[in-house]
């Protein structure tokens, strides 16, 4: 029978997958910690969110948030925080597509076994499986498997217990993926200044949405690893970055040309923007980047327009 703690919390089950049997820790300040394996391990959250998790009934929704705590994790977040934002993102964010949903299973079952030895029988880890695929239930699971082999990459054994192992192939196939490619997010590197708050949320933003991907900005992310960590993982899960050059009176953004210098180096597209001068002639740019071609965007709405335009005609059109 479930038990409650001190403030009414369940002691032994998880609150996005309530019938997955879990570890419940209660900390100081009134925060909560689950460790889940249905939630792809570790999750925490401050007590007045308990009621918006309750509230989550969509199963696609409960999905697509156990998504961002498992990529959370990726990126170097031990226990990542379920905020109400965090939840807004999980019901509005798109659900993963077929494709990204095997390669994660693909990359779970290879993680577990080096190359050439059995992983153990699904219903064994099936828990971490639906949290690292993004599935709800076993017939997903099957339909990805059944994928995997009918593609080579996996090979399912017929004696007793059905066992399935990832073949050369199959690690050839997840070498052979460049940084991001199973991602949706966009990396976003700018001039973090008040006067470029419109520049982001009318221009670069919704821009990126409506091509559907996800923006990230490192300014707006909660994390526990030193900055520079947290930018490098998440330029390197990113399917590509946009790097706006504008800078004020203090100079150049040397983070800015880091960032897009390093995307470069992992083969990560870089997409360069601009504010356009006045006088249309010198932007100030530094060499090193004068070679690449710039949208060159006068106000928020022009930005927008050109920006979607740029991501359509390069980037891999992601279904609404």
């Amino acid at each position: 029978m479930t038990g409650l703690n001190s403030i009414g919390i369940p002691t032994d089950r998880c609150l996005i997958w309530p019938h997955s049997h879990t570890e419940v820790r209660l900390e100081p300040g009134l925060v909560v910690q689950i460790n889940s394996d249905r939630a792809g391990g570790a999750y925490s959250f401050h007590l007045p969110v308990y009621a918006d998790i309750q509230d989550i009934r969509d199963q696609g929704v409960k999905a697509r948030l156990t998504t961002l705590l498992v990529d959370q994790r990726t990126l170097g977040v031990v226990c990542p925080e379920i905020t109400k934002d965090t939840i807004d993102s999980a019901t509005t964010k798109r659900s993963l597509m077929v494709y990204e949903r095997a390669n994660r299973l693909l990359q779970f079952m290879a993680n577990i076994r080096p190359a050439g030895q059995e992983v153990p029988p699904i219903h064994e880890v099936f828990p971490l499986a639906l949290a690292r695929s993004e599935s709800t239930t076993e017939n997903e699971i099957d339909l990805i498997l059944n994928h995997l082999v009918q593609e080579g990459f996996v090979n399912r054994g017929t004696a007793g217990e059905v066992r399935y192992k990832v073949t050369l192939a199959g690690h050839a196939h997840l070498e052979s993926l460049p940084p991001g490619v199973h991602s949706n997010r966009v990396f976003v590197a700018m001039w973090f200044d008040d006067s470029m708050k419109e520049v982001y949320y009318k221009g670069i933003e919704p821009a990126i949405k409506e091509a559907g991907y996800e923006p990230t900005r490192v300014d707006q992310e909660q994390f526990l690893t030193k900055i520079d960590e947290k930018i490098i993982a998440d330029i390197r899960g990113s399917a590509f970055v946009v790097a706006d050059f504008t800078h004020g009176e203090d100079g150049q953004r040397g983070s800015v040309y880091y960032e897009a210098g390093f995307a470069h180096g992992l083969n990560i597209p870089v997409i360069f923007l601009c504010r356009q001068t006045e006088e249309d002639a010198e932007l100030n740019l530094a060499f090193d980047t004068q070679q690449y071609p710039h949208i060159l965007w006068e106000n928020e709405e022009d930005l927008k327009e050109k920006l979607l335009q740029k991501i359509r005609a390069v980037m891999p059109v992601i279904p609404a």
